[in-house]
């Protein structure tokens, strides 16, 4: 058997690309185990568990001056999971929790594959890029986020009849910006269409976690019932996470994207330039223009093109499958 190790964590847009190749090189191989390593943040392992996924946390710091004075540790840590692993391959999509395990595989010889699914190549990627033997550019999606079920959808949302839905979205980790407009908008909003809200953990705002408001569904997370919110959706609120925006596209959902920071803004530009339906909208200018940037979105839902930009999964996961047979990466 063959072990491939996926590393990255943080959010579950960190996470959720090595899960879309796990699957597709899973489906062509069964001589193939995996196991994922995380971040201790609290989104990663509830996440991973759900799945039923084999893992393990790392607690690694950001790159930066705590690197000099806790990386010693996470390297260490890094190592045995190596040798009690024993992975073929390793496979990363970012994040401060990679560096450890990048530098460890370096050492030991174990070839690294890393994924750049942002525009910006993020931080870890930059810096350790040498030690990779390949990097890819492209964000995998995984096969059942454009599966889901319109009907299904409304229904677990309690969607009123013949009302379009907005979906709204900040992220594994939510988003408080996100979060307070859309309630102050909400009345407003359900003159038009329903809302499924998912506003991260512990953000459910009190007056609604009994669910008493017609027409809004909010949760704190989603996880199986998320693809058919997906086909349910008519229009998108979002943060524009690499991750996020894959799967929006891949559905084909017209979406107001407001970013966080540098790294997403130049990914909501990417998206725009791409697709027509994507919109840009910053969050110092959210309470003015939200609202009739959502209404203008109604009505324009596509059929999604994921897979025509950037690398999917299953053609990495070949590139994987090949390595795994060869002991080295192909050209």
């Amino acid at each position: 058997m063959h072990t491939v190790l996926f590393v990255g964590g943080g959010s579950v847009g960190h996470i959720a690309p090595s899960i879309a190749v796990w699957e597709a090189l899973s489906s062509m191989r069964k001589d193939v185990t995996a196991h994922f390593v995380c971040s201790t943040r609290s989104t990663d392992a509830p996440y991973l568990r759900h799945l039923g996924l084999p893992f393990t946390p790392l607690d690694a710091p950001r790159i930066g001056v705590s690197l000099l004075l806790k990386g010693v540790r996470a390297l260490c840590a890094a190592q045995k999971i190596l040798e009690r692993q024993m992975p073929d391959v390793v496979f990363s999509t970012g994040g401060y929790v990679s560096a450890p395990l990048i530098i460890a595989a370096w050492q030991k010889k174990i070839p690294v594959m890393l994924l750049e699914p942002e525009a910006l190549p993020g931080k870890t990627n930059r810096l350790l890029g040498r030690f990779a033997v390949k990097t890819y550019r492209g964000t995998p999606v995984r096969s059942c986020m454009t599966r889901g079920s319109r009907e299904r959808g409304r229904t677990i949302a309690g969607v009123r009849e013949g009302r379009p839905v907005l979906l709204v979205m900040g992220g594994s980790q939510g988003a408080e910006a996100i979060n307070r407009c859309i309630f102050g908008l909400t009345h407003e909003l359900l003159q038009t269409m329903d809302i499924i809200h998912i506003t991260g953990a512990g953000k459910l705002p009190a007056n609604v976690q009994g669910g008493n408001t017609p027409g809004y569904c909010a949760m704190e997370f989603a996880n199986e019932e998320l693809p058919h919110f997906y086909a349910a959706a008519d229009v998108t609120v979002s943060r524009a996470g690499a991750s996020s925006i894959a799967e929006l596209a891949a559905n084909g959902i017209p979406s107001v994207l407001v970013p966080l920071h540098r790294a997403q803004h130049a990914n909501a530009l990417r998206a725009h330039d791409t697709n027509a339906h994507f919109v840009v909208c910053p969050q110092v200018e959210m309470q003015e223009h939200l609202a009739p940037l959502i209404l203008s979105l109604l009505g324009k839902r596509v059929h999604g093109t994921h897979g025509t930009d950037g690398q999917d999964s299953r053609h990495i996961s070949e590139i994987i499958s090949q390595c795994l047979d060869s002991g080295a990466i192909p050209e």
